[in-house]
C-alpha cells in the first residue's frame, strides 16, 4: 500500500514538456481546479490566452487580450501575470510601453483583463465566452495609485 501511495505521488509531482502552439512565449501556466491547463502568452501584437482541457495535447484558439480599438501605433501591451480563480474565471495582468513612448501620464497604466466562465443555454455546458473578456485600466501618477 505504501509503494502504491508512494507511485501516485511520484506521478502527480510529474512535469511534462508540451508543445505550445503558434511559437509565442509563454509568460505564465497555471492548472485550473478542473485539470485544464491556462496558458498567457505574449505575441508581437500583444497577450493572448489559450486553454487546454486535455493535458496539452491540444490548445484553443489563441484569444487576442487586448482589442482593436485599444492599440496605438506603436503602443505595446505585454502579459504580465495569470491568475484562475476555484470559480474557473481567468484573470489578466498587463502593461504598456507608453510612458517609454512619452505618451501623456493618462496613457501609463497597469491594466486588468478577466474572462468569465458560463453557460451556454442550448448546450448546458461551460464555455468560455470572448464577450466576457474586459480591460480595466489602472493609472498611476508619479508612481501611485
Amino acid at each position: 500500500m505504501a509503494a502504491a501511495a508512494g507511485h501516485a505521488r511520484e506521478r502527480a509531482n510529474r512535469v511534462d514538456v508540451i508543445h505550445v502552439p503558434g511559437g509565442f512565449k509563454v509568460v505564465k501556466a497555471q492548472l485550473g481546479a478542473d485539470g485544464a491547463i491556462h496558458l498567457l502568452l505574449d505575441a508581437e501584437d500583444g497577450p493572448r490566452y489559450v486553454k487546454s482541457l486535455d493535458a496539452g495535447v491540444t490548445f484553443s484558439a489563441p484569444m487576442t487580450i487586448v482589442d482593436a480599438a485599444s492599440r496605438k501605433p506603436g503602443l505595446k501591451f505585454q502579459g504580465e501575470d495569470l491568475a484562475v480563480g476555484k470559480d474557473g474565471r481567468v484573470h489578466v495582468a498587463m502593461s504598456n510601453n507608453a510612458r517609454k513612448l512619452k505618451l501623456p501620464e493618462e496613457e501609463w497604466g497597469f491594466y486588468y483583463a478577466s474572462l468569465a466562465r458560463r453557460k451556454s443555454i442550448l448546450a448546458g455546458a461551460e464555455r468560455e465566452s470572448k464577450a466576457c473578456m474586459f480591460l480595466v485600466r489602472q493609472t498611476f501618477h508619479n508612481g501611485v495609485a
